[in-house]
Order: C-alpha cells, then sequence, then structure tokens
C-alpha cells in the first residue's frame, strides 16, 4: 500500500470513528460549565456547514478549523478572534513569546471584556520551560484565566530526560487545577521524537500539537517517501492510543489565502490524514470569511479537491536530517523554519523574535555555510539550503556577508 493509501487509511476508518455527532461533551470540571452546558455553547456557534471533533483523550468537542495565535495582537486582533468564535472556530493557540508577549496579551483582552468566552475557547498553550510553574502562572495571568485547556511542552528531540521532565510537569499541573490536559510538541526531529514517545510514554499525552505536511505532499524521492511512510506509522499509532491532534505548518496558511477551494480541500485532506483540527493564522478578514465559506460537514472529496490538496503543503519535513548533517553545527532545521515565514508586515517581525530566541551566533553561521551544499543534500524534501540560511541570519542577526 503507498503512504498516501496509509496516510488516508489513518483517517476515514480510524479518524472518523471519533468524529462528534452531537453527543461529545466537555470533561467535568468544578466551578464551570457542565458538560451539557459546553456542549450547547459549542452547538449555539458552530457554522451549519462545519463539524466537530473529539480532541483525543480530553474529551473536548474541538471544531474542525482553529485559530492559531502567532499574529494576534490587541485591539484588532482580538475582534478578529471574537468574530472567529461567533463563526465556529473553538480552539486558539498562543504561547507567551508570541508577538513578545501581545497574542496572550489580545486573548486575555477578550476574556477580560467578554468573559462568558471564556467558556467558548479552548486554550492551548504552548510551553518551552517544562519544569517551569512559573512560566504557567505568568500566562494564566496575562490571559486572566485560572487554568489551560491543553498544555503542550517542547520537545524537539528525542531527549529521554526532557520526555520525563515534560510528562511529569503536565502532571503536576494537572493536579494543581492549572492545566485540564497535558499534551506536547515538537518542530524538529518528528519521527525520532514520536518513536520515543511512544515507546516510553505512549499513554501518559492527551493530544500533541503536530505538524502535518507529510499528509498531502506526494515523496519528492526515496528519502521523502520513507520518512512520510514512518510518519504515517507513528501518526497511526498515536491515534490508537486516543492522542488527539492539532495539525500545524500543514500548508493552510497558503491554502486560505488562495480561497474557499484551495481551503476546504486542504483541511478535509488533513483531518482525514489524521488531524482533529487544522491550525491556522487568519491574518485579516478576508481569511475569516474564507473559512466561513467552506463545508467540513463531509470529508469526501473529489478528484479535483484532491489535487488542490496537493497543491498546499507545508515544505519542511521537520524531520531533523539537515541540521543532523551540518559539519558545523548549525541549527539549520530552526534557521529554515523561520525562513519560512511570508515576508509580510506582522510576519517579518514575528520571524525576528523567533530567530532572536535562537540566540545564536549570526555571523560564525553566515561564514560556516559560505559555499556549503551539505543540509541541501540531506534534506529529503529538498528544501533546507545553505544559501537560504545565510540570507536568513544576515537579516534577522545583521551578519556580514
Amino acid at each position: 500500500m503507498s503512504s498516501d493509501r496509509v496516510l488516508r487509511d489513518v483517517s476515514r476508518r480510524k479518524f472518523l470513528q471519533v468524529t462528534v455527532s452531537g453527543a461529545a461533551m466537555l470533561g467535568a470540571w468544578p466551578q464551570r460549565l457542565t458538560a451539557e452546558e459546553a456542549q450547547a455553547g459549542a452547538a449555539a456557534t458552530q457554522p451549519a456547514k462545519s463539524a466537530m471533533n473529539t480532541l483525543g483523550k480530553t474529551g473536548l468537542p474541538v471544531s474542525r478549523v482553529s485559530y492559531g495565535g502567532g499574529q494576534l495582537k490587541p485591539g484588532a486582533g482580538t475582534e478578529m478572534l471574537k468574530r472567529a468564535i461567533d463563526m465556529g472556530i473553538n480552539a486558539v493557540h498562543t504561547d507567551t513569546g508570541y508577538g513578545r508577549g501581545r497574542s496572550v496579551a489580545a486573548i486575555g483582552a477578550l476574556f477580560k471584556n467578554h468573559p462568558e468566552y471564556r467558556q467558548k475557547v479552548i486554550v492551548c498553550l504552548k510551553n518551552t520551560k517544562p519544569g517551569s510553574e512559573s512560566s504557567v502562572d505568568v500566562a494564566l495571568k496575562r490571559l486572566g484565566t485560572d487554568y489551560i485547556d491543553v498544555l503542550m511542552p517542547t520537545i524537539h528531540k528525542p531527549e529521554p530526560e526532557r520526555l520525563d521532565t515534560i510528562v511529569a510537569f503536565n502532571e503536576l499541573m494537572v493536579k494543581k487545577g492549572k492545566v485540564r490536559f497535558g499534551a506536547f510538541t515538537t518542530h524538529d526531529h518528528i519521527n525520532d521524537v514520536l518513536e520515543l514517545i511512544l515507546k516510553q510514554a505512549p499513554d501518559k499525552f492527551d493530544a500533541t500539537l503536530l505538524s502535518l505536511s507529510m499528509v498531502n505532499a506526494p515523496g519528492a524521492n526515496k528519502g521523502a517517501e520513507d520518512e512520510r511512510k514512518r510518519f504515517a506509522a507513528n501518526l497511526q499509532r498515536l491515534r490508537e492510543h486516543k492522542v488527539g491532534v492539532i495539525s500545524m505548518k500543514s500548508g493552510a496558511r497558503d491554502a486560505v489565502e488562495k480561497g474557499k477551494d484551495a481551503f476546504e480541500a486542504h483541511c478535509k485532506a488533513v483531518i482525514a490524514g489524521g488531524a482533529d483540527t487544522v491550525l491556522t493564522s487568519f491574518t485579516n478578514l478576508a481569511q475569516l470569511e474564507t473559512f466561513g465559506q467552506v463545508d467540513l460537514s463531509t470529508l469526501a472529496m473529489t478528484p479535483a479537491q484532491e489535487a488542490l490538496a496537493a497543491a498546499c503543503t507545508g515544505a519542511c519535513l521537520m524531520c531533523g536530517r539537515c541540521a543532523n548533517s551540518c559539519p558545523a553545527g548549525v541549527p539549520v532545521s530552526d534557521v529554515m523554519r523561520i525562513a519560512s515565514y511570508p515576508d509580510r508586515p506582522g510576519w517579518r517581525e514575528f520571524a525576528a523574535d523567533e530567530f532572536a530566541d535562537l540566540g545564536v551566533d549570526s555571523e560564525r553561521i553566515a561564514a560556516a555555510c559560505a559555499g556549503c551544499t551539505v543540509c541541501r543534500g540531506a534534506c529529503p524534501a529538498r528544501y533546507a539550503d545553505a544559501d537560504a540560511v545565510r540570507q536568513t541570519v544576515q537579516r534577522f542577526g545583521h551578519a556580514v556577508a
């Protein structure tokens, strides 16, 4: 069976078994909405042509499209998020570092000005400091809430010690009532990380935030196809352990800009490929209007829609081979992730902040990458590129050529 078929089958049989048909309920949470009230609230904001899925073991009904908060800012951003929730989106992903705090501030402003909206939205928080309770406390204060729905500590390499820290941290935060459900996210070495988790802690997570860029794109070569097959198997095993899947960096950002047909086809393919919800950053009202036009009540696709879906995919497989191969130890995959952000206002500032967080020596990287082609040769997608690395560090790190 081809990897395309494998990825589809992770979907249409297994995934649809957990699709919410109107009976999904939020888990019990003292002093807050009852399960019946939560279900009614979700139904009240659900677009007529959309649908809900169950986010793995959380039991939370989640909209098939969710809101990426990387570009959120107080003011217009808060109003955009409010409108998205009114249209049926009921999950938002953020990080205290996004926009130097502006993203969480925008969400916090919504909860402050419209307290009832806290019960309408699933807050998913990426956490880069597992083990630091103060990092969660800072987020809670800025969000103006006393709990995070889904906490997603980062693990970007297959490091058993960090995995142990994340598992213990999630359990502690849940025990203290600061977090409802423990999850994880990874931006790199995706298959290696998943295989470590499936080996050592397959039942310790309720959900995950993953790149599903390998779902739609055909393998460009044997290396890419091998990574896709590994990912398909790992994703299927995650689903068997009832881990909810929030997709990111799947190509949704480009798809929504291309309009209703492309975005609908993309979302259907990613959901059918194993995601519970497709995460994308809405940066203008036209994109929200595109969301309002899509029909996700069924995942059936025509051949034309399948072709559209294949044209809107993430470029990076997040396999980590480029960084592993670099003779100078350059974090190639991190830099290429930053290079992938659009060269537009808002995204430029976001990319600059992400680059600053790397804390790299820009001049050393620019010199090390001069004339080198090792990373491109190692990249199965032929996406990693030394020239792109140099241009990115020169742009954001002010390195000399």
